[in-house]
């Protein structure tokens, strides 16, 4: 069920209601507090306070990934980073002779390699068991990683956070989940975790959100809560950890799909914390020629903020709640931001540009913006390595000190590279 309150191009504000003591405070879905979490936010809740727009001024590059014989990156995704208090984890996807691992890498606070890439897929030979996509998500002191395979499963491994060792065997977390399932988000709870996917069972080019959640040993009950049942593809489900809504515990999911019409559209649910929908998905934004992906949902002073990219205006800051998109000018030509809170008043943004006529050369540019006006800080431009490189994923971490950032570039020969921005 959906509520469609937005006009062509704009947002939709929420509805908060003022229950009990009034003190100023919105309450309802979206108001909580929560842990900030999702895709591309890579771990790390942001420093208190405001800091400056330009307050990033020093950067070190280093090269992570270098092909060699049989050995080569295997596309652009899954890649992630995730800070885990005083060094990073690393995920990257290589393909070795043909055959598909996943690779997990402990990283120092400078970015330095922390002894050898690990592959924690056992059976990558067969093709029934090939990684598609996978997510990192630390909780407490533990690491664990999920992907999905050939078999229509979701899987689940522990990791040692310090050394990035498997410590059991995979198993199956969810089974039954449709073809071409992609994890999209993967998020800790007090109790284990949430994820969220998009796979099309439901047949032709159905991409639907669906959602779950795990204990702490990562097994689900069932194949997960389907969130939309459209006519058209719904995909690139994100999803925040959502709390203090008066309930309980529970989440926030964004969405898209796009129409007959050609029209996208993004909406948010909110879920109980069984991942029952509370109420209809709202409609945040719509407009022709755009791609809504919500590729990042953060939370920004208790409120979360959602990336769009229109091809017609470019990235832009969706506050959930608010009356229209910030559209940062430095982003104009950037695509898929990637969202990590930065402090009080900003977020860190991290978009991408191919070297494609009419666009700037392949790089990733850094950028600190205020959501609430899109102010922004002088964008840092990193990559651009090899000339005339194609940019192909990258993903960002709040550190103690700062940022990390990765991305891989390279049209034909790709490389894995890193930058500590401070």
């Amino acid at each position: 069920m959906k509520r469609n309150l937005a006009g062509r191009g704009l947002s939709v504000a929420l509805l908060l209601v003022c229950v009990g003591g009034c003190d100023g405070r919105p309450v309802g879905p979206g108001s909580g507090g929560g842990s900030g979490s999702g895709v591309g936010s890579g771990g790390g809740s942001g420093a208190a306070g405001d800091i400056g727009l330009d307050s990033i001024t020093r950067r070190e590059t280093r090269k992570l990934y270098e092909p060699s014989s049989g050995k080569v990156l295997q596309g652009s995704w899954p890649l992630q980073l995730l800070w885990l208090g005083d060094h990073y984890a690393l995920l990257y996807r290589e393909n070795v002779s043909g055959k598909l691992a996943l690779r997990v890498r402990m990283l120092d606070a400078a970015g330095a390699p922390l002894g050898e890439p690990l592959r924690v897929n056992d059976a990558y030979d067969k093709i029934e068991d090939a990684p598609d996509s996978g997510r990192l998500v630390a909780r407490d002191a533990a690491l664990a990683i999920l992907w999905t395979n050939e078999r229509r499963e979701i899987v689940f491994r522990p990791l040692d956070a310090r050394s990035g060792q498997p410590l059991a065997a995979a198993h199956v977390a969810v089974s039954g989940v449709g073809p071409n399932a992609t994890i999209n988000s993967a998020v800790p709870t007090a109790d284990g975790y949430a994820i969220a996917w998009s796979d099309n069972r439901a047949g032709g080019y159905r991409y639907l959100p669906y959602f779950a959640r795990l204990d702490a040993k990562g097994v689900a009950a069932g194949s997960g809560v389907k969130v939309a049942s459209g006519s058209t593809p719904e995909q690139y489900p994100r999803v925040g950890a959502l709390a203090g809504d008066g309930d309980g515990d529970g989440f926030a999911l964004t969405w898209s799909e796009r129409e007959a019409s050609a029209e996208d559209r993004l909406y948010v649910s909110y879920l109980a914390a069984d991942g029952a929908p509370r109420g209809e998905a709202t409609l945040l934004y719509r407009a022709d020629n755009v791609i809504v992906t919500g590729d990042s949902l953060v939370d920004h002073r208790g409120v979360r903020v959602v990336a769009l990219w229109d091809l017609d205006v470019g990235a832009g800051l969706l506050t959930i709640g608010a009356e229209k998109p910030v559209w940062p000018a430095p982003l104009a030509d950037v695509e898929r931001l990637r969202l990590v809170r930065a402090a009080d008043n900003t977020v860190a943004v991290l978009g991408g540009s191919d070297s494609t006529p009419g666009k700037l050369p392949g790089k990733v540019f850094f950028a600190l913006v205020d959501p609430r006006d899109g102010r922004t800080g002088s964008a840092t431009a990193l990559g651009g390595e090899t000339s005339g490189s194609c940019v192909e994923g990258y993903d960002i971490a709040r550190a103690s000190d700062g940022f990390g950032v990765v991305w891989i570039e390279g049209c034909s020969v790709r490389r894995l590279y890193f930058a500590r921005l401070h």
